[in-house]
């Protein structure tokens, strides 16, 4: 027989197929089935069942199913989710004394989505990202005796920033600790974006990088110039090629925003351009076709210009957007719209750009 983890997932994935059918009082029951197992599995489901409560109005159900999410919860995302919703339940209920401490745990978790919210409801501002590091005189000081800083200098001034980029890398595998915050701000200051996104995550043991170098804001312009909140571009840059501009998904998506070319080729078209796919590759084009299919998905009946629909149509595409418009069960709440997004994939990523394009 299936062991009882099986037997779990399996009864989170139904609830979860009732959920999506709009058929709260099953997904509930089979839900509530699945949580009396253990593991993410059943806090998932766990979650699902919150959702349905909620869905059906039934906020003292929702606020103790989505207490439970938070408490038991071992990924942080899930957690922050757990207690915001809870918080909205609550406030729901007309029990406005639970609803700061909420928000208030989730508000610690400041890089995740439900916990930006939580700031933002906190009224908790946070200081704006600078565009590039400044290096002081002490950093040129630390690396100047190291000759890969020299030559990774060297390297992008004459344009050669992967090459670039494998210097630095280098060099941060070989350095000490204690350069490591000296190597961070040159990195910034060359503008060198996947490289420090890399360097991010990839320092020193016990290292916290400064957000900048986990969110870079390069200096590059589109070749039409910006008509897209730069943000919001560098947002879905982030999480399409963590600012790599050679890779090539399997899919055959190209670049910074892992633009298809036949979309290149479109949008090249619509505005009485030449196309060459091996432009993809330079970020001045490629933001630029990734912000043009940007206005045309906002643009489209199926988004009605609704951020988190745009980005879920980045993602998976104009038709299942549509699709989904048809059998909504959100009652026009945009953070049910997005939890109840049917693909796992496109969920994540919507919550994930969001989160960027609030740090940014």
């Amino acid at each position: 027989g299936l062991s009882q983890d099986s037997i779990t997932e399996w009864q989170r994935k139904v609830a979860w197929m009732y959920y999506l059918a709009g058929d709260d009082n099953n997904a509930r029951a089979m839900a509530a089935k699945a949580m009396t197992g253990y593991g993410d599995f059943a806090v998932e489901a766990m979650w699902v069942g919150a959702l349905a409560a909620w869905r059906q109005h039934d906020c003292v159900a929702a606020s103790a199913a989505f207490q439970n999410v938070a408490a038991r919860a071992g990924d942080v995302d899930l957690r922050a989710a757990g207690l915001y919703w809870g918080a909205r339940a609550d406030m729901q209920c007309g029990r406005p004394d639970k609803v700061e401490g909420r928000l208030k745990n989730a508000s610690q978790y400041r890089e995740t989505f439900y916990g930006l919210l939580s700031r933002q409801a906190l009224g908790i501002k946070d200081a704006p990202l600078k565009s590039n590091a400044k290096v002081f005189a002490g950093d040129w000081q630390t690396l100047e005796h190291r000759p890969n800083i020299h030559v990774a200098a060297a390297l992008v001034e004459i344009g050669e920033n992967g090459l670039a980029d494998q210097v630095i890398k280098q060099q941060a595998r070989i350095g000490t600790a204690a350069e490591y915050p000296a190597l961070v701000r040159l990195t910034s200051a060359l503008d060198l974006p996947s490289t420090l996104v890399w360097l991010s995550h990839n320092g020193p043991l016990g290292a916290a990088p400064p957000v900048e170098a986990r969110f870079p804001a390069p200096n590059w312009t589109p070749d039409g110039g910006w008509r897209v909140d730069k943000a919001l571009v560098y947002a879905h840059t982030l999480q399409e090629s963590r600012f790599r501009t050679d890779v090539v998904s399997k899919a055959g998506a190209y670049g910074l925003m892992q633009v298809m070319p036949s979309a290149a080729t479109d949008i090249a078209r619509k505005q009485g351009r030449i196309f060459d796919r091996t432009a993809l590759s330079r970020p001045g084009t490629n933001i630029e076709v990734g912000q043009s299919y940007l206005e045309q998905l906002r643009d489209q009946s199926c988004t009605n210009g609704l951020l988190p629909k745009v980005i879920a149509a980045y993602n998976a595409g104009p038709g299942p957007v549509q699709a989904w418009d048809a059998q909504a069960h959100d009652g026009g709440d945009p953070l049910l719209y997005i939890e109840s997004i049917p693909y796992w994939e496109t969920r994540g990523y919507v919550t994930t750009v969001l989160r960027n394009y609030w740090v940014y």
